[in-house]
């Protein structure tokens, strides 16, 4: 737990280096809890190796189930030679990121996030900063404050249905679903609501489907 104050708190929750086969279940993770602007801490911290004995180690399988995370700057760091994240009614509230794809990650594929919550992450619920390939994001809630995005893709091979994308303010809360440099995906049966742009495929985006999603006060769908 960290302090209303910002002055104390774990810069890092749970912190796995070239470990695998982890199950997190029912844990409560708490990060500085003042506001927008002093949300601090990372809730799980994952990362393999490229140099582990001259050749690359990987990360994998590690199940997230019930788990509680609030007023953490990233609740998932998903760092280099990750494979096999999932998180299953997890609950992450109050925050800058929900699951962060880190600029560095190299050897990095499957992030499954089912049933899940992100509630006011005032950067993303999902934010891929580099490039992950075979995402599913399926009967999740995001709910998105004013100058914020739901998901952030950028991989091959994702699929994003089910969802609910709720902003806050139509004028102010950006977009539901950003999609760049991907292809291959399917973005169908969402609803999608308040937002200023609904799904947006940017440039050397290809292959993706997109249908039967439901838009209510969206200025661009």
């Amino acid at each position: 737990y960290g302090d209303a104050a910002a002055t104390a708190y774990w810069p890092v929750g749970v912190h796995i280096d070239n470990m695998a086969t982890f199950n997190f279940n029912g844990v409560d993770i708490h990060g500085a809890q003042t506001g927008a602007s002093s949300w601090a801490g990372v809730g799980i911290q994952i990362n393999g190796s490229t140099t582990l004995g001259g050749i690359g180690s990987h990360t994998t399988v590690h199940n997230l189930n019930s788990v509680i995370m609030y007023g953490l700057d990233i609740g998932v760091e998903y760092g280099t030679m990750v494979q096999g994240v999932a998180l299953n009614s997890v609950n992450i509230t109050k925050g800058r990121l929900g699951v962060h794809i880190t600029p560095n990650g190299v050897g990095i594929d499957q992030l499954s996030v089912v049933g899940s919550q992100f509630g006011g992450m005032t950067g993303a619920a999902i934010a891929c900063d580099a490039r992950l390939n075979c995402i599913s994001l399926s009967n999740n809630l995001m709910i998105i404050p004013p100058g914020a995005y739901g998901a952030l893709i950028l991989g091959d091979s994702f699929t994003i249905t089910g969802n609910v994308f709720a902003g806050t303010d139509q004028a102010t809360s950006l977009e539901a679903i950003d999609v760049f440099g991907s292809v291959q995906g399917v973005i169908s049966g969402n609803s999608i609501s308040d937002v200023g742009l609904g799904v947006n495929l940017r440039a050397a985006t290809s292959k993706v489907n997109v249908q039967a999603n439901s838009y209510r006060n969206v200025t661009n769908n």
